[in-house]
């Protein structure tokens, strides 16, 4: 549909008001009105979290009914359930907790577990040092290092740095 802004409405009004006369725009053909209306709704979903619900959930709907992907929009699978929701008034009591002492104790559990299996992955050594590169010299000074620490602990690489590091205090 030519002259219909899919995204960028904030744009074409702060141009407006700095009086500008010309916009930089990006114009898309070949797209049917369903793909416009859905390019729209993900753009603002994207820039926004204010929505006129009702006008949401009827687009969003209609949308549905014509196979469209709604989950290509970026809404989670929660916001789509909230919105294809009739009756506000009813909902999941089960989702709430009696004790949240034992929600809490049960999070804390969860997230320490997923703490040690994330822990127990490997890195690039890269990715730990906070550095990709070194010179030729700082190469060979760096292994000259690790040598002296592995021969001092009678461990080798990574065990040897950390006792080292342990020893001096870091």
């Amino acid at each position: 549909m030519a002259g219909n802004i899919v995204a960028g409405h904030g744009r074409r009004l702060a141009a407006i008001q700095l009086g500008l006369d010309k916009v930089p725009v990006r114009v898309l053909k070949g797209y049917t009105q369903e793909e416009i209306d859905g390019l729209r709704l993900g753009d603002n979903r994207i820039s926004s979290n204010e929505y006129d619900h009702n006008f949401l959930q009827e687009e969003i709907n209609r949308l549905h009914q014509l196979d469209f992907e709604i989950k290509d929009l970026g809404f989670s699978d929660q916001e789509l359930e909230f919105l294809n929701t009739d009756n506000l008034t009813e909902f999941d009591e089960s989702v709430f907790t009696d004790d949240v002492s034992d929600a809490v104790a049960t999070q804390k559990k969860e997230n320490e577990k997923a703490q040690e299996e994330t822990d127990a992955t490997a890195v690039p050594i890269a990715d730990a040092f906070g550095f990709k590169r070194v010179t030729v010299a700082q190469s060979r000074k760096l292994r000259g290092i690790i040598s002296q620490i592995e021969e001092q602990h009678g461990k080798k690489g990574v065990e040897a740095l950390f006792d080292h590091f342990q020893e001096v205090g870091l």
